[in-house]
C-alpha cells in the first residue's frame, strides 16, 4: 500500500509491505486470509476477517480502516513513499453474535496502534458467550461504521487465468481445471446452489464454464474454463453481494502461425508478429537504444538488446 508518487517517466515506484508470518493450515487456501468475512458497508473502509476460538477471537484487518492523512511527498529520497497520518478513529468496535450478544469489543487505541500489529491481533471473548452465539452470522460495528458477515465464501487459488483461444483449423479446445473452495462461516462446506458465470453479459462470449464435483470432498469443487475467443473478463462465484471474482484472460488466436513452415520464418516475420508487440507496450528500447526493427543493429548488438 502507499504507493510512491513517481519522479519521472519510466521511473520504479515503491510500497510499504506490512504483514505477519504464521501457520498454514492443510485445507487454508495459500493466496487467501482464513476466517469468516466481514464486509463494510460504507465504501471507506476496507473487510475484515474473524476467526473465533474457545477463549478469544482473532482479527485479521490490515486494511480494514484507512489512514487519516498522507504526506504530498516523500519521506526522504531514501523513503521514497509518503508519510502517513493515524488511522481513522471509529470508537470502540463490537463484535455481535446471534440476536446481538456482544462477544467482543475492540477498544479504540488497540486498532489505532497500527504500527505495532498491523491490524493482526487477538482479544479475549466476553465470559459469558455461548458457542450458540459465536456460531451465527457476525457484525462489527460501532456508532460510524458498521460490518457484516458474508456466510459463504468461494476462492481458489487459481484466481487470475490465461486460457489458449481455440485451434480452429484443427478443431481443439483447451480447458482448464481449477478447484474452488467454498467455505460457510469460515468453514469447510458444501455450496447448495453454487453458481459460475461471465460478470459482464457483454464477455458471455469470451468462455464456456462447467462445474463438476471435486474428489477432496465437501467444500470443494472442480470448475472447467474453456476459452472461445479473445479478450479478458472476471468469472463471478455465486450471486448477490457476496459473490466473489476471478480474473481470466483467453490469449489472441494466432493458431495460423504455427502452420507456418520454418524457412519462412525470417527476421521480418518475427519482427512482424512478436517484437512488434514488444515495441508497442514497451517503447524504451526504441526510444533510448535502437529499434528492434533494425535487424543489422540487433544481430551486432544482440548482447546489448538482451540486457535492455
Amino acid at each position: 500500500f502507499n504507493m510512491s508518487t513517481p519522479q519521472k517517466p519510466d521511473s520504479p515506484v515503491f510500497y510499504d509491505l506490512a504483514g505477519s508470518i504464521g501457520l498454514w493450515r492443510r485445507h487454508e487456501l495459500a493466496t487467501y486470509p482464513a476466517g469468516r468475512l466481514l464486509l463494510p458497508r460504507q465504501a471507506s473502509l476496507g473487510p475484515v476477517l474473524v476467526k473465533v476460538h474457545a477463549d478469544r477471537v482473532s482479527l485479521n484487518m490490515p486494511t480494514a480502516i484507512p489512514f487519516t492523512t498522507r504526506h504530498a511527498g516523500a519521506v526522504s529520497e531514501s523513503h521514497p513513499t509518503h508519510a502517513l497520518g493515524g488511522k481513522l478513529a471509529l470508537g470502540d468496535l463490537m463484535l455481535h453474535g446471534a440476536s446481538g450478544t456482544l462477544l467482543a469489543r475492540i477498544p479504540e487505541q488497540l486498532y489505532l496502534d497500527h504500527w505495532r500489529h498491523h491490524g493482526v491481533f487477538d482479544l479475549p471473548l466476553r465470559s459469558d458467550t455461548t458457542t450458540t452465539a459465536a456460531t451465527a452470522a457476525l457484525s462489527l460495528s460501532s456508532a460510524q461504521a458498521q460490518w457484516d458477515e458474508s456466510d459463504w465464501v468461494r476462492q481458489s487459488d487459481s484466481n487470475h487465468l490465461y486460457l489458449e483461444a481455440p485451434n480452429r483449423l484443427k478443431q481443439q479446445d483447451f480447458p482448464q481445471t481449477i478447484t474452488v473452495q467454498s467455505r460457510y462461516r469460515g468453514e469447510l462446506a458444501a455450496h447448495p446452489s453454487l453458481t459460475a458465470e461471465v460478470a459482464e453479459a457483454a464477455d458471455a462470449e469470451l468462455l464456456s464454464l462447467r462445474l463438476t464435483p471435486s474428489a477432496q470432498g465437501d467444500g470443494y469443487t472442480e470448475l472447467t474454463l474453456t476459452g472461445r475467443r479473445p479478450g479478458a473478463t472476471r468469472v463471478a462465484l455465486g450471486t448477490g453481494a457476496g459473490k466473489q471474482f476471478i480474473g481470466a484472460r483467453v490469449l489472441p488466436d494466432d493458431w495460423e502461425l504455427d502452420e507456418v513452415p520454418a524457412e519462412q520464418v525470417d527476421y521480418a516475420f518475427l519482427y512482424r508478429h512478436v517484437m512488434s508487440y514488444y515495441e508497442l507496450l514497451y517503447p524504451f528500447m526504441s526510444d533510448k537504444v535502437f529499434s528492434l526493427a533494425d535487424h543489422c543493429k540487433c544481430e551486432t548488438y544482440s548482447r546489448l538488446m538482451w540486457q535492455m
